[in-house]
């Protein structure tokens, strides 16, 4: 709601065509019928027209509910956008939530990627659509002091209370002592962290580029490095290339997991050659001179 009112007010000096879009998962009927009504309301009275996309509840495979719900909104959001021809999706994630997400992160065992948190803006699709987040660094308190100066409601999602959550409970269970122990500094702490993971995972990530650009050959959606010029490297080149490979042959990093990386670099510091079956139809083999990455077809993991 803050998100909404804060573009209203820059509508005419950035000239701003704007929809409000409410979506709704289908996990809490009634609430999902009084919000609309409340979004609605507010729509009208800053002359913001009220979009809806209404999503079923289901849970893909090897997904947590929100881990499926955030992929099933973010695709409709684009989808909606590309219809109304808008470059721009925003959201109004706060400092709160990125402290949230970092801390997941690393409760994960995420490396500097995950440990990055969430971009203040990042595309959304291959179109040039983009996702902004212009609130990570506003306090959730400082938005609720706007709307009530501007007289403005605001919702809350009674699943935010459910613990069921992994995040939900880290909001309520491990934030809040992490606080009243180390001060409200912690969340800016934990979100300059992130910001400096980010940008160090940004430069890893264009220098390993560049080395495999040069060192890895890809071709007919199979790369190939040799094995002795990947043990010159230092083990942090060691993983990125592996990533790297990866993300050529299979298209995504879905499912491949520290220990997957691990054990593959655990042969090439022993001399072990052999076979590694990986994530979503990922097939490694590791000879005495060559590491090869492909993805199987027909097989999806």
């Amino acid at each position: 709601m803050a998100l909404l009112t804060l573009l209203t007010e820059l509508r005419g000096p950035e000239r701003l065509v704007l929809w409000a879009v409410y979506v709704n998962h289908g996990w809490r009927p009634v609430a999902a019928r009084r919000e609309l009504a409340l979004i609605r309301r507010v729509g009208r009275q800053l002359e913001v027209p009220v979009l809806t996309v209404s999503l079923p509840p289901r849970k893909q495979p090897r997904h947590s509910w929100e881990g499926t719900a955030r992929e099933q909104r973010y695709t409709a959001l684009a989808r909606l956008a590309r219809r109304r021809r808008a470059t721009v999706v925003a959201v109004g994630h706060t400092q709160e939530d990125q402290a949230e997400t970092v801390l997941l992160a690393l409760l994960r065992g995420s490396g500097l990627t995950g440990a990055g948190g969430m971009p203040a803006s990042r595309p959304l699709g291959p179109s040039g659509l983009r996702l902004v987040r212009p609130f990570l660094a506003c306090r959730h308190d400082e938005l609720k002091t706007y709307l009530r100066h501007r007289r403005l409601p605001w919702a809350v999602d009674a699943t935010n209370a459910r613990l069921t959550f992994r995040r939900n409970r880290l909001r309520r269970a491990v934030l809040p002592p992490l606080v009243r122990a180390f001060g409200p500094s912690v969340i800016e702490r934990l979100t300059t962290f992130a910001d400096l993971a980010r940008a160090d995972d940004a430069w890893g990530q264009q220098a390993v580029a560049g080395w495999c650009r040069r060192g890895v050959r890809v071709r007919a959606g199979v790369a190939r490095v040799s094995v002795a010029r990947l043990r010159r490297q230092p083990i942090a080149v060691q993983r990125r290339v592996v990533r790297w490979m990866v993300a050529r042959t299979a298209g995504a990093l879905q499912g491949l997991a520290f220990r997957h990386v691990a054990a593959l670099l655990d042969r090439l510091t022993v001399g072990t050659p052999g076979h590694l079956d990986w994530p979503h139809g990922v097939a490694v083999e590791v000879t005495a001179r060559t590491v090869t990455i492909r993805r199987q077809a027909g097989l999806r993991g």
